[in-house]
């Protein structure tokens, strides 16, 4: 077993998410947040954007989800 404190743990992650591709990115970001999500490559003024679908245990980070008309 290894004891870290918090700092060190925010400090890895801040790493990790430096370091990351958009893959990885939108894999975590699905595991955090309850959902799949996926990159979908540069938009408009070059960033990158993902598309999130939400799942059961989905909390509200982004919003209400958009039902398509």
């Amino acid at each position: 077993m290894i004891k870290v404190t918090e700092e060190q743990i925010m400090a890895q992650i801040q790493e990790f998410l430096t370091g990351c591709d958009a893959d990885d990115l939108a894999r975590l970001t699905g595991e955090l947040f309850g959902g799949e999500c996926y990159a979908i490559g540069l938009m408009d003024n070059e960033v990158m954007t993902y598309e999130f679908e939400p799942d059961e245990n989905y909390m509200g980070a982004f919003g209400e989800v958009e039902e398509n008309s």
